[in-house]
């Protein structure tokens, strides 16, 4: 009974440690390393990440930043590779080309520097009602169908508010060091 009444206080510290709240500006990294882009937009074979970036609740993108390096595949381009930005309802609202320019194949590093803010391009931020953020990884040409034209390694910077971000609230963490203090001191005593 001991044993369960400690597992239960470890338990309720871990859960309670760990709870979401609304940030009211954030930048969120996504990593995408290993993604690959296939086809032209909306193919089916396309990789396809669906962020929940609000938890439920509305979220507004108002800038991208990228450190990306992009490898393509047979005779596809830098250029070709596209990261569309969208909504569940609205995929593709804002699309990267990172290696934009580079129209030979090969391997490409590329950087945005820091987030670049949507207003100063200009462009309208996303608005994502549902805070489900679409990232869809496209070939503007496809060299190919059905087959793999590039490979993205790095980050994504995602900038904006109302994002939901894990929170460890400090009374919180002092339930969550007390139920651990217990453990110790049960322990030592059995």
């Amino acid at each position: 009974m001991i044993l369960g009444k400690k597992f239960s206080v470890i338990v309720a510290g871990l859960v309670l440690a760990f709870t979401t709240s609304i940030a009211s500006a954030a930048v969120i990294d996504v990593d995408i390393s290993g993604v690959a882009s296939w086809d032209g937009e909306g193919s089916p074979l396309n990789t396809v990440l669906l962020l929940d970036l609000g938890g439920g609740g509305p979220v507004t993108i108002d800038g991208i930043g990228w450190d990306l390096t992009i490898t393509s595949v047979g005779a596809s381009w830098l250029s070709e590779a596209v990261i569309g930005f969208g909504g569940t309802a609205n995929p593709n609202e804002v699309n990267l080309s990172a290696g934009a320019g580079d129209s030979f194949p090969g391997v490409g590093t590329y950087s945005s520097g820091g987030i670049v803010d949507f207003a100063s391009i200009p462009l309208p931020n996303i608005e994502l009602a549902d805070g489900i953020l679409r990232l869809e990884f496209f070939e503007s040409f496809d060299d190919v169908t059905g087959d793999i034209d590039a490979f993205y390694e790095g980050l994504l910077s995602i900038s904006g508010t109302g994002f939901a971000t894990p929170t460890a609230e400090p009374g919180i963490l002092m339930l969550f060091g007390l139920g651990l203090i217990g453990v110790v001191v049960a322990r030592r005593k059995v």
